[in-house]
């Protein structure tokens, strides 16, 4: 027999060749009986010459068995706690993944401790942190550890706006525990699992401009204690810094309901024709309580929320700073019963509509309501003029004119007739619809005299005239050399009386006289050209007022009628004879060698002298 040794291959594989035919003893050593045990270590086998034996060593890893577990708080694994295993030879340690889990493996069967350290143990508390556990070769044991949290205090609330929740508003908790959170879903926050303790929470104003929060609505101190809930809501106001503004104005400029230059105010518009109301008139009366009692409406940010605006005597309505930011609807109710009333009688009406408006803090807003003239009153005259045509002289107003109103200068349409008063002033009221020019509403009319209402008096000019009114104004007035009628005197009326040329017992009359008037047949340019002169035929007797030089004067009659001359005419051809000049004077008397008039002259002969001379214009 001999000795021999071999080492296994990768595969366990060793083998004994060159033998020679006997019994012999197989024996295993070298392995880690640590890591792996063999029910026998030996063995034998008888081979004979030619023959091969086989003999196997069937063994077992010793480390296969395991530990495992979960380390958890109320059912939620806890991550980051450090276990540790002993036991045995073994001294191991490993930390739990996010889920609480951890595992120990490749063990040999036995008895070993677990133990769990290393978390917060203000946070969590377990009933045990360390465990026995026995394992057998190939098992797998389970060791979990289950705790309990220990902050189960809270803090949650609302931050809100007169009762509006505000989103994004930053949350801050500081103190006992530190955090940091958004308002969301309508303002709400909460800071759960806290420890009891002092917190301080604070908000942070999302917009300053819009919002407003007292100090104890930015932060405050909360204690809690263990398992308390508490509320704490931070209520905060609506700044009110912004404004709405309007006018009432006349959208007869451009019609767009937008208003654009040129375009007055309500007021403005209405002013000129209120003046010349009396102040007890209904209509007059009917505007002003329109001014006073008429408002503005606002509806806003929120449908529940409505107030009323003043309408300021020119025609403006202002909020002032008063409203906090959103969006308002704003009307005019102007389908009111006795604003409606109000509006007919003023000659106006409302075009426009409400409207909703929306500002910002500290912004303002505009919203103008439009409105446009129905009733139009047009302010004309007459007056007598000391000319005709463009050389005509403007005199004194002439009343007792008629006059007539027409939508077109044919002469057709008819809008109204009226008579000049004691001022020689005529006004017609009419409604726009009803002045259809070719182009509809033009803004155009024509006036007609239909009668001076005086036999003395001529129409001149602007017998039928186009007026132009304004479409922005209620009472237009007809420019100065579009009234309407320029009327002439046709009658000749004017008195003069013969006087001593010195005094003598006073300023003395001188009856008896015989005087001539001529007047001309055709104007002149020249007040030279006198076509009387050198026409003695021209002229003719006037009659004087009775008594004589000689009487003395004994009544108010007599020293009234006394050397007095009347004339009174009338102009036939006012075209032709206008302007008139009519031309007085002494009869012409003969006169000797002197110079002086002689007995034959006709006029009466008590002591005075006089001369002829050149006719009185």
């Amino acid at each position: 027999m001999a000795d021999a040794e071999s080492t296994t291959d990768n595969n366990g594989q060793y083998s004994f060749t060159g033998l020679r035919a006997g019994t012999y003893a197989v024996e295993i050593s070298g392995f880690d009986a640590g890591e792996v045990a063999f029910s026998s270590t030996s063995g034998a086998a008888t081979v004979g010459v030619g023959e091969s034996k086989v003999v196997s060593f069937d063994g077992t890893y010793l480390r296969t068995a395991g530990i495992q577990g979960q380390v958890s708080v109320d059912g939620e694994g806890l991550g980051n706690v450090t276990v540790t295993l002993t036991g045995g030879d073994e001294d191991a340690s490993t930390m739990t993944d996010a889920g609480g889990l951890y595992a120990f493996s490749k063990l040999k069967s036995g008895t070993y401790q677990v133990a769990i350290s290393g978390y917060d143990t203000d946070d969590y508390e377990f009933q045990t942190t360390a465990k026995s556990v026995t394992i057998a070769t190939g098992e797998v044991g389970n060791v979990p550890f289950e705790g309990e949290l220990l902050r189960t205090a809270g803090i949650a609330g609302r931050v809100s706006v007169e009762g509006m929740g505000v989103d994004g508003v930053t949350v801050t908790l500081a103190g006992a525990a530190e955090a940091t959170t958004e308002t969301a879903n309508g303002g709400q926050y909460s800071f759960a699992g806290l420890a009891a303790g002092t917190y301080v929470l604070t908000i942070t104003n999302p917009d300053e401009v819009a919002y407003s929060f007292d100090d104890d609505n930015l932060s405050r101190n909360v204690v809690l204690e263990d398992d308390q809930s508490a509320i704490e809501n931070f209520e905060g106001t609506h700044t009110r810094t912004a404004s709405i503004s309007g006018v009432l104005f006349i959208d007869e400029v451009m019609d767009d309901k937008m208003r654009n230059d040129g375009e007055p105010t309500i007021t403005e518009a209405l002013a000129p024709w209120l003046a010349t109301l009396a102040d007890d008139d209904p209509a007059k009366m009917a505007v002003a309580g329109l001014l006073a009692s008429a408002k503005v409406t606002l509806r806003g940010p929120d449908l529940n929320t409505m107030q009323d605006i003043a309408i300021m005597p020119d025609g403006t309505f202002s909020t002032g700073e008063s409203l906090m930011a959103g969006s308002y609807q704003v009307e005019l109710p102007a389908n009111d019963d006795d604003v409606a009333a109000a509006l007919d009688a003023a000659g106006v009406a409302f075009v426009g509509e409400s409207m909703v408006v929306t500002v910002e803090a500290g912004g303002s807003a505009m919203a103008d309501f439009p409105f446009r003239i129905t009733m139009q009153t047009l302010a004309t005259g007459a007056r007598m003029g000391a000319g005709m045509g463009d050389d005509a002289v403007r005199g004194v107003a002439v009343p007792g004119v008629k006059l007539a109103l027409y939508a077109r200068a044919d002469g057709t349409g008819m809008l109204g007739e009226a008579t000049t008063d004691e001022m020689g002033a005529a006004s017609f009221t009419f409604a726009r619809d009803d002045n259809a020019g070719p182009a509809g509403d033009d803004n155009i009319v024509f006036v007609k005299v239909m009668e001076s209402g005086h036999d003395a008096l001529a129409v001149s000019g602007n017998e039928f005239v186009e007026i132009v009114y304004e479409g922005t104004e209620r009472l237009s007035v007809a420019d100065a050399d579009k009234e309407v009628a320029t009327l002439i005197n046709v009658a000749v009326n004017f008195d003069f009386w013969v006087k001593t040329a010195e005094a003598r017992d006073g300023d003395m009359a001188m009856g008896g006289w015989t005087v001539q008037y001529c007047m001309p047949m055709a104007k002149t340019d020249e007040a030279d050209a006198v076509v009387c002169e050198g026409d003695d035929a021209a002229f003719m007797d006037l009659m004087m007022g009775e008594g004589d030089d000689a009487e003395p004067v004994t009544s108010d009659t007599t020293m009234a009628t006394r050397g007095k001359v009347s004339y009174s005419s009338m102009i036939t051809d006012p075209a032709a004879m206008l302007p008139a000049m009519v031309y007085v004077r002494a009869r012409p008397a003969a006169v000797d060698e002197d110079g002086i008039p002689a007995a034959s002259s006709g006029q009466p002969d008590m002591g005075e002298q006089w001369v002829q001379g050149d006719a009185l214009m």
